[in-house]
């Protein structure tokens, strides 16, 4: 994923690399360069170098490094009392819409007896299961109010496959699939790079890929209600025309 993001950045007008950071130290390092931001994917180790140059820096942090520790999330929560941090198990823009409509539908579900599954695959390399994306939405439809035991979200390791994600949503004579499938790894790249630079000037605090939404919703419903206002003010002035 580092050699994605470095290469997507890299042919950014927009971006300055300043440092490289991999297995084997720190490579190409620009140390007299501001830092604005950090984008960590790596292990538990990594993560916490990233968190330790972030304090240094005063720089904002990404993190999507997957399968953190509770020791881990809490050192995350500290800092976010200093730095603004960004933790995004997916930094798909699709996956941010898909969890929004679980809990959509989890309000509307619920209290008619729906039940779930999550069932989430992934290359036959990938250690941690389930995958922080399929909590993540567990955690989406929660919110919703509909249960998600842990027996009901499925893992499944196999051949070389990005990331499938399907949510099984089950009533009466009914079922409902959301499913999100990548299809290239540049697209968690370049939601990495687009999170990142939303990140850059947010003050401290602990942020996640619904405030990016959120924030792209409040365009897209500003935009929709000045077309609106746009097109009442023609009619009117259309309307206004002086008597015969």
């Amino acid at each position: 994923m580092g050699a994605r993001i470095d290469a997507l950045a890299a042919s950014d007008a927009s971006m300055i690399i300043t440092r490289r950071y991999g297995r084997t130290g720190c490579a190409n390092c620009d140390l007299a360069v501001p830092i604005d931001a950090i984008i960590d994917f790596s292990n538990e180790t990594g993560t916490r170098q990233a968190m330790a140059i972030a304090r240094e820096s005063s720089a904002a942090l990404l993190v999507g490094t997957t399968g953190l520790s509770a020791e881990i999330q809490q050192e995350l929560a500290v800092l976010a009392r200093t730095n603004a941090v960004l933790v995004a198990p997916n930094t798909s823009l699709g996956i941010a819409v898909t969890r929004k409509l679980a809990r959509m539908a989890a309000v509307m579900l619920a209290p008619s007896g729906w039940t779930v599954d999550i069932v989430e695959s992934h290359h036959d390399r990938k250690k941690d299961a389930p995958s922080g994306t399929a909590i993540a939405l567990a955690r989406a439809l929660e919110s919703g109010g509909m249960q998600v035991p842990a027996d009901r979200i499925h893992a499944i390791r196999a051949g070389d496959t990005i990331g499938e994600h399907e949510i099984r949503l089950a009533g009466p004579s009914e079922r409902i699939h959301l499913m999100h499938q990548a299809v290239s790894r540049d697209l968690f790249a370049a939601g990495a790079i687009r999170a990142a630079k939303w990140l850059v000037g947010k003050p401290p605090g602990a942020y996640t890929m619904d405030d990016i939404m959120d924030d792209i919703m409040g365009d897209v419903m500003g935009d929709v209600m000045g077309n609106m206002m746009g097109n009442m003010m023609d009619d009117m002035t259309g309307d206004l025309r002086p008597a015969k």
